[in-house]
């Protein structure tokens, strides 16, 4: 399994840093998608009409999510002389930054009623956070252990 892993990657060529991090982009997107235990705990709290509001709301963050990833590929298409590791890089970034600038028509934290509605929110939120954000992170910071090319 190693010996396949280090093929791929080709430890301590040029573009390692940018498989490194693709991939840390790629393991950030899968783990965003699976749900946590508290997003259970969050829907049993809520009444019927913020369940229909919060299924309302995860499918329009799902087509905007597609609509960025559409965008993005579109844009990246126009880099022809970029290996195919740049580009991913490049496409989720972007994708990235598209899904956060467009507007959004509603947010769950308006129609909820309660405090520990809020708090277990957060904790949705938070566990999103966590997981892209430290995916990308330790795919950077880990990059130059993983090439040896900075070295």
């Amino acid at each position: 399994m190693y010996r396949k892993l280090t093929k791929i990657l080709n430890t301590g060529g040029k573009k390692c840093p940018f498989k490194i991090i693709g991939l840390g982009f790629i393991v950030a997107a899968v783990l965003c998608a699976y749900p946590s235990g508290h997003e259970n705990e969050f829907t049993k709290s809520l009444d019927s009409s913020q369940k229909l509001k919060w299924q309302m709301i995860q499918t329009e963050r799902f087509h905007i999510y597609l609509s960025s990833v559409f965008i993005s590929l579109i844009t990246i298409s126009f880099f022809r002389n970029l290996s195919y590791w740049i580009k991913l890089v490049f496409m989720m970034l972007l994708t990235a930054s598209i899904y956060l600038i467009i507007p959004k028509s509603a947010y769950m934290a308006d129609s909820l009623t309660s405090d520990d509605q809020r708090i277990l929110l957060r904790k949705i939120y938070r566990k999103q956070q966590v997981r892209y954000y430290g995916s990308v992170t330790f795919a950077i910071m880990s990059a130059p252990f993983i090439c040896r090319s900075y070295l």
